[in-house]
């Protein structure tokens, strides 16, 4: 029920391929048992493998700088305001658009998804600003927030707010928002 002042694209990943096991947390909790912030890190690692992040970025990255051309080439868009947002599986889809091609943005905000904190230099100063939900049990928090402290610790303009009181569900308070909105509106490609 909102006038924004901007396009909205969003495109859908496609589904993954038959075999796919996906894999979430081992820590992931009944949905009716009461979900305590838990402030230890787990240890567990395994959120980069064959089939999982950035699985499927990598193979469609490409459709998605096409889809913005097109309609750079068929609406007045500003390309110095190009912004990327995801959610989940989302998330490390825009962090590994940041990384992979950060001249297109103007900002990111990655939502309760990890990118590499090996390539995350990458991005160098365009601004990120990370939402993760504290109560996460899919994609732990610890993962986002690792990302962020390598992209910190390499100079870059990140920005992090964790919803302590949030499952993975973290999207819906971010996208009800106006600062977020506001946020992106604020920053242009230099």
């Amino acid at each position: 029920g909102r006038d924004f002042p901007f396009f909205i694209i969003a495109p859908q990943m496609p589904n993954f391929p038959d075999g796919y096991k996906y894999k979430v947390s081992p820590y992931v909790w009944k949905k009716k048992a009461r979900q305590p912030m838990k402030r230890e890190t787990t240890g567990w690692d395994l959120r980069w493998d064959e089939f999982y992040p950035p699985y499927g970025w990598d193979k469609i990255s490409t459709d998605l700088i096409k889809i913005i051309n097109e309609v750079k080439e068929n609406y007045p868009l500003d390309e110095n305001r190009i912004y990327i947002t995801g959610l989940s599986y989302g998330g490390y889809g825009t962090w590994y658009m940041l990384i992979n091609y950060p001249e297109i943005w103007a900002a990111g905000a990655p939502i309760c998804g990890a990118g590499d904190p090996n390539d995350v230099h990458k991005i160098g100063k365009v601004p990120v600003w990370l939402f993760h939900g504290g109560k996460d049990r899919v994609i732990l928090p610890e993962w986002s927030l690792e990302t962020a402290d390598s992209l910190d610790a390499a100079g870059g303009n990140i920005r992090v707010t964790i919803f302590e009181d949030l499952n993975h569900n973290s999207w819906q308070r971010v996208y009800e928002g106006k600062d977020f909105y506001d946020w992106l509106l604020n920053h242009v490609k230099q």
